[in-house]
């Protein structure tokens, strides 16, 4: 979920790749947020890069 965060995708779009409700991504996309001790998206993908979950 973070790389399709991180490819820009929508809500919409990201929901429709992942075959999920958009009420269960927020669940998720909220779950990595304070798992990750990240205070927004941006921080959470930079978080990903940082600890090498994403590839440039």
């Amino acid at each position: 979920m973070i790389k399709l965060i991180a490819d820009s995708l929508t809500n919409a779009e990201i929901s429709k790749e992942m075959e999920v409700k958009s009420s269960v991504l927020n669940g998720i996309r909220k779950n990595l947020i304070s798992k990750t001790r990240s205070k927004n998206i941006a921080s959470l993908v930079s978080f990903a890069y940082k600890y090498g979950l994403l590839k440039v």
